[in-house]
């Protein structure tokens, strides 16, 4: 009995141990294959990313091989100065918002002429055609092209970006309320160039993109100003219009630090 007994459980231990290193077996099986799909998603992932960046450094060399690139840094730079000077060194304002709230209206003109032939050249010379059946999601050929108007508004920006510290030594001044200040800039810059863009994918023609973002911007900046046209005390309209206001946003989200 005591044999028996004995060969019962070294047959027991013997099922339980290969039970175990089946298992063993099975969950390392399952953790490189989780691997493998991981290593795949990431391979794809960075393939992805690599055509997308084709896009952007093709858009941003394009800017820079023309006139329009340095052309926009150096008017928003020139226009800046100007005002920095008037306001901030000969009135001594202690920061740039009253310069930056007279740049903005340069939006209304550089961003309709920036983003006029980002996609409406390419319909136009069909050469959308390319794009589209290439081996490339859609929204990396729209990221890609705006990542590259967003690279261009934020060189002008970064050289703004130094502006503040030469007030510093003039004085004392809130470098958190002007940094603020010049990253709203920046954001409101780029609300802009994705109107230009998403116009600039409905036409053909670049002239028609420019004049309809122009407009859009245009109207966007007085929106406020019609509200009140409309109905002083407000209605259903003004709500439902004020929704489309961009000059409040700038006013109470860039501009409040003056």
């Amino acid at each position: 009995r005591l044999w028996k007994r004995r060969k019962l459980e070294g047959q027991v231990h013997f099922y339980i141990g290969r039970k175990k290193k089946a298992i063993r077996l099975i969950s390392k099986k399952r953790q490189i294959t989780t691997e493998k799909i991981r290593s795949r998603k990431n391979r794809k992932t960075f393939r992805e990313v690599r055509k997308m960046l084709a896009i952007y450094k093709k858009e941003l060399r394009s800017y820079f091989h023309s006139f329009v690139g340095p052309l926009f840094i150096g008017v928003t730079l020139f226009l800046f100065g100007i005002y920095f000077t008037a306001y901030d060194l000969f009135m001594g304002y202690p920061n740039i918002g009253y310069a930056l709230s007279a740049v903005i209206f340069l939006f209304f003109f550089s961003v309709p002429v920036l983003s006029m032939r980002i996609l409406a050249e390419e319909r136009k010379q069909k050469t959308d055609q390319f794009l589209l059946t290439a081996p490339i999601r859609v929204s990396d050929i729209v990221l890609g092209k705006f990542y590259a108007l967003a690279t261009l508004l934020f060189i002008p920006v970064a050289i703004i970006g130094i502006y503040p510290l030469v007030l510093s030594a003039f004085g004392e001044i809130s470098l958190a309320e002007t940094y603020l200040a010049v990253g709203v800039f920046f954001l409101y810059g780029l609300a802009c160039i994705a109107i230009g863009e998403f116009v600039s994918s409905i036409t053909e023609s670049q002239m028609i993109a420019a004049i309809i973002s122009f407009g859009i911007l245009f109207a966007g900046y007085v929106m406020n100003a019609i509200c009140n046209m409309i109905s002083s005390t407000g209605n259903w309209l003004t709500k439902l219009l004020s929704a489309f206001d961009m000059s409040s946003v700038s006013e109470y989200s860039l501009f409040a630090v003056r």
